[in-house]
């Protein structure tokens, strides 16, 4: 889709950059990196909600990391386990809960 809008905080003034923070002078929507998980966990809560697997009400248990292999998955913020709704592991954008 088209990109409808685009924000990033806090701002600086371009009429005095010498006073800016320079970490402030990057656009961090569009040259950080983010995880996967930031940007599927809306596309696979829609598949699963799509075909009736679940509500968005149905409880899950979140563990504060996830083993797979030798890799080692968290979510951003670190957290005991959680047990949320579907709406609430959007509403914590967690990775592990999608």
């Amino acid at each position: 889709g088209e990109i409808l809008a685009l924000a990033n905080a806090p701002g600086f003034d371009p009429n005095d950059l010498g006073s800016a923070d320079m970490d402030a002078l990057g656009n961090p929507a569009l040259q950080d990196a983010y995880e996967p998980g930031s940007t599927s966990k809306i596309m696979s809560m829609a598949a699963v909600l799509e075909e009736n697997k679940a509500t968005p009400g149905t409880h899950v248990t979140v563990p504060g990391e996830l083993r797979r292999g030798d890799r080692i998955f968290h979510d951003d913020v670190p957290h005991g386990t959680w047990h949320l709704t579907l709406n609430g592991v959007l509403a914590k954008s967690s990775n592990i809960g999608t």
